[in-house]
């Protein structure tokens, strides 16, 4: 976990904050790789607007490929784009096949709603037609298991 991101994405205490959450806002979105800068990009822009941190975790590894872009605020957001590919000899890829996106709201705040409005009229303006609403993905936040 990079340094900061438990108290801006969590609050401090992800078993207080989020645990059993659903989120305000949830999607899928369809885009190949290499439209990942792009993404970056788009979801750097929103953090800015709203004055959130934004933690990046981008992997090309011979074992994983990840995509996981988080946006936080202490204030009660946590926000996450997330994509993983496996790769393991001989055996067929495994992982999500679309970056699924969500947003918390884990304080009542307006800004949450508007951020989450923004980022949605972002993906359809930048990605027309690859980008579902209707996410077939649990999105509920658990407690690990471990």
């Amino acid at each position: 976990m990079p340094a900061g991101y438990n108290d801006a994405c969590y609050g401090g205490n992800f078993s207080k904050t989020l645990a059993g959450a659903n989120p305000i806002y949830s999607a899928e979105l369809d885009i190949p790789d290499s439209s990942w800068p792009e993404l970056g990009s788009a979801l750097s822009e929103i953090a800015a607007k709203y004055s959130v941190k934004k933690f990046d975790d981008i992997r090309n590894t011979k074992t994983l490929k990840m995509f996981s872009v988080s946006l936080c605020s202490a204030d009660g957001l946590f926000s996450m784009a997330d994509k993983r590919t496996w790769y393991f000899p001989g055996e067929a890829p495994a992982g999500t096949p679309s970056i699924n996106i969500t947003v918390f709201a884990y304080k009542k705040d307006d800004r949450w709603f508007r951020l989450s409005k923004d980022l949605d009229a972002t993906l359809r303006k930048h990605w027309p037609n690859k980008l579902r609403t209707t996410s077939t993905a649990d999105t509920r936040l658990l407690n690990s298991a471990l």
